[in-house]
């Protein structure tokens, strides 16, 4: 299976590299290359899957040595954190025994059952943990958000702000507040009530495991559905995504909802939820943008779910835009824009910088992007799509994997969230085994 060979040695990569420069980078591009190639020319539609199990042990054991990722202060604590990841690791190889003993009613017994929502329990925890291990990551993304959240709540502009420049100008940018606006509404209930937003994205993980459960469970049977969603918790970057404040989980969460209204036909919550995507960050309007296309193509187009995904977005962005429009176009644009590449990144771009002696522009960077997202259109035009849903998903995915690997700022956070789109495009990809299978 190309995608989960992809997302395997990506993870390992991350592992390695905490998402800095490696060269390695560009045999992670080569195994995207392939998935997406092995997507677009077989019909790609997973019955059964008889290596899900072995790729769930494989993650396990990545998860069992992912502890060296964080930069942990509370020594104490860490000991137990490391207890936690070494039981969670044994208890997925554990599972992955039970249902590799092939009894049908192995999946409805409550053995299995039990362990598989400890296991999720207990890789919530260790990501809970985290947090409190790592109280005070050395990282602007933690710096910037938090104080953004604090003036939100207290009635001002967070766009209009000023921050304080952890790095004393080394990266040659500003510091501000440079996602959109819709991450404040969802980390001030946190910010209040624990003082430390990054406890909503730990919530906002524990969601789209939720989210994809539901997704995978209308098209797998039970076993192969958990092992979707311990796959996805099992992610070795899980943990440092957490500890440094990165807001990808939350732009996840949004997606996976998206999609799964969108697959049981509910428009307006998956508008709302594809809204949200839109509103947290400037690139989370592709998924939604795909799949109106691929509607388009098939003339099924919902107009209430349109709407709902127009009116959330404004509703959350227009504010801050119309309170102080220079201040929120420099922070959520131009800094994007006028930032230099940073060739400690992960990306195609710092290999060529590294390994061939020449610094790349951004021409090629916007050539590359350009080439993903011209290439989805040439592709949906081609061939008329039969599944919305997964052709979004790996539109979507190629155009943010081109985005990404010839991007400036290619760090772990963009990998692990390109990692879980290949992995809900996995789960698009399937049909139930058995027919007309109950909700579990």
């Amino acid at each position: 299976m190309p995608g989960l060979l992809f997302i395997l040695f990506t993870s390992w990569l991350l592992c390695n590299s905490r998402g800095l420069y490696k060269p390695y980078v560009l045999f992670s591009f080569i195994f995207f290359l392939v998935w997406v190639w092995s997507a677009i020319k077989t019909k790609n539609t997973l019955k059964t899957s008889t290596h899900l199990g072995l790729f769930t042990a494989a993650f396990a054991l990545l998860h069992f040595f992912s502890i060296k990722l964080i930069y942990p202060e509370n020594l104490v604590l860490l000991h137990f954190h490391q207890i936690g990841q070494w039981l969670s690791s044994l208890g997925a190889l554990m599972l992955v025994g039970v249902y590799s003993l092939k009894k049908p009613k192995l999946q409805k017994e409550v053995i299995p059952k039990i362990l598989f929502f400890i296991l999720c329990g207990l890789l919530i925890l260790l990501q809970i943990s985290t947090v409190l291990i790592s109280p005070h990551p050395s990282i602007d993304v933690m710096h910037s958000n938090s104080i953004a959240v604090r003036v939100f709540l207290t009635g001002h502009n967070p766009y209009s702000a000023v921050y304080p420049d952890i790095y004393q100008g080394a990266y040659g940018y500003s510091p501000g507040f440079v996602y959109f606006p819709g991450i404040l509404f969802w980390l001030a209930p946190f910010e209040i009530l624990f003082h430390d937003i990054r406890f909503g994205l730990v919530a906002a993980n524990a969601l789209t495991t939720l989210a994809l459960y539901k997704i995978a469970r209308k098209r797998f049977s039970i076993s192969d559905s958990r092992y979707w969603v311990l796959i996805f918790l099992l992610f070795p970057m899980q943990d440092f995504v957490i500890e440094q404040s990165w807001i990808d989980p939350i732009l996840l969460m949004a997606i996976a909802w998206g999609v799964h209204f969108f697959d049981v036909e509910k428009w307006i919550f998956s508008g709302i939820a594809f809204g949200l995507a839109a509103s947290t960050k400037q690139y989370g309007l592709i998924v939604p943008l795909y799949l109106l296309l691929a509607q388009a193509r098939t003339k099924k187009t919902s107009y209430s779910w349109i709407a709902a995904i127009a009116l959330f977005t404004l509703l959350i962005l227009a504010p801050f835009a119309f309170a102080d429009w220079s201040a929120f176009f420099t922070q959520t644009i131009q800094k994007h824009t006028g930032a230099a590449i940073r060739f400690d990144a992960l990306s195609l771009l710092a290999f060529i910088k590294h390994e061939l002696g020449f610094s790349p522009s951004m021409c090629l960077s916007l050539a590359f992007t350009a080439l993903g997202f011209i290439g989805s259109l040439l592709w949906l035009l081609m061939k008329k799509p039969t599944q919305l849903l997964k052709t979004a998903g790996l539109m979507s995915c190629f155009t943010y994997g081109m985005s990404f690997y010839f991007g400036k700022f290619a760090f772990c956070n963009y990998y692990f969230f390109l990692c879980s789109l290949v992995l809900i495009t996995l789960i698009l990809s399937g049909i139930s085994p058995q027919p007309n299978p109950s909700p579990s």
